[in-house]
């Protein structure tokens, strides 16, 4: 194709006649496609006349035919094919990485390059040899970028919000168990989605994404220290979250409508006895719990004498407890004069006052009135505050 070809006449004739309008006895032609040429001749001696016929026949230069797009994605295989008319032997070539592709013979290849790529092919017969080649072009993926919105409390309240970029429009979008085509899904239980992306020239991303379920805020009751003989008991929680900021509200009756403001946002609070509800919530759950303070009073009966006289009959003063075991208690005695000096000091409940001084036991105190302090604690209860009993012994002589 494109080489010029000479037609001569041979013979003897006097004009001549071809299908191109020639009348010379030669004539040149490159014809594109195979074409069939006439020349008509007369001889003016023997007023006879002739036609003869002449076929030319062009040999195509081949096209590379790609399926199924010069534009490719990522990981597509293309089929590269030589399309001519005429057996041929044939070389491919890639270019940057310089391989030969197929056999000789083979008009058709398969290939997958992961870069922009030139093709040649090489086709060649005993007339012939032609050079084409072809581009291929590679289009990323599209890039997803997710974000994602848990479910709460077991509501449904997830979401997902997908960013795509890309530079092929439109784009689509499928979800696996969604019947959205959007780029953004709500009210989401807990599981496990999957969307696919698909840009404007067919390339495609599939993302796997789950829904996780946040558990309601939980409350655990650390400890409770009754209310003990009118004073405050305590009351302390511990609130555990993992959603932002919680609210702690603390009612006195259980249709949480009687609401104990002073508690508002406490774990530790100080109150009477009773039923107690207390309620944790952050923005999408709540939890609930009762509680219980009880009440208990540790007070002994403690008898003690108003006067006594050391040099009488009843010699030793001290206090009797009527209705526990002494051991049980935490015991201190002190007697003070009436100027607040110490006198006497003791833990020891058997030990009474004998009316005599603390640093010197020889020396008798006065007669006259004496001041004195009793602290008890039970044991058992470590959260007691004890009891403190103050009062006064006169001494008589």
């Amino acid at each position: 194709m494109g080489e010029n070809s000479l037609l001569s006449v041979y013979g003897a004739g006097d004009s001549y006649l071809w299908n191109t309008g020639s009348t010379a006895d030669q004539i040149s032609v490159s014809p594109t496609n195979t074409s069939v040429y006439s020349l008509w001749g007369y001889n003016n001696t023997s007023h006879c006349s002739q036609t003869a016929y002449d076929t030319i026949t062009v040999i195509q230069h081949p096209t590379i035919q790609v399926i199924p797009d010069v534009m490719k994605c990522i990981n597509d295989t293309v089929c590269l094919t030589a399309i001519n008319s005429f057996p041929f032997s044939y070389q491919w070539t890639a270019i940057p990485s310089g391989s030969i592709i197929g056999n000789v013979n083979q008009s058709s290849i398969w290939t997958n390059p992961f870069m922009f790529t030139t093709y040649y092919c090489t086709s060649s017969n005993d007339f012939c040899v032609f050079l084409d080649s072809i581009d291929i072009e590679i289009a990323s993926d599209p890039i997803i970028q997710s974000i994602i919105t848990p479910d709460r409390c077991g509501e449904c309240k997830g979401s997902i919000q997908l960013i795509v970029q890309d530079d092929y429009l439109p784009i689509s979008f499928s979800w696996s168990n969604h019947p959205s085509n959007t780029s953004l899904i709500e009210e989401l239980c807990e599981g496990d989605y999957t969307a696919t992306v698909t840009d404007g020239i067919g390339c495609s991303t599939q993302q796997h994404i789950s829904i996780v379920n946040l558990p309601p805020p939980s409350l655990r009751v650390v400890s409770i220290i009754p209310e003990n003989c009118g004073d405050d008991g305590q009351i302390t929680i511990e609130v555990l979250h993992n959603a932002g900021d919680v609210s702690i509200h603390w009612f006195v009756d259980s249709m949480l409508t009687q609401e104990v403001f002073p508690f508002y946002n406490q774990t530790k609070v100080n109150t009477l006895s009773g039923d107690y509800w207390v309620s944790v919530e952050d923005s999408v759950c709540d939890v609930q719990s009762h509680i219980f303070c009880p009440f208990t009073c540790t007070k002994a009966k403690v008898w003690i004498p108003n006067s006594f006289n050391p040099d009488g009959y009843n010699r030793i003063w001290r206090p009797y407890i009527a209705d526990y075991d002494v051991r049980d208690y935490h015991y201190e005695l002190t007697i003070y004069n009436r100027w607040g000096e110490l006198i006497f000091h003791s833990y020891n409940y058997e030990e009474g006052w004998d009316g005599t001084m603390l640093e010197n036991s020889s020396e008798v105190v006065p007669q006259g009135v004496y001041a004195y302090i009793i602290n008890l604690k039970l044991k058992s209860n470590i959260f007691s505050k004890g009891e403190k009993i103050n009062g006064s012994i006169n001494v008589l002589r």
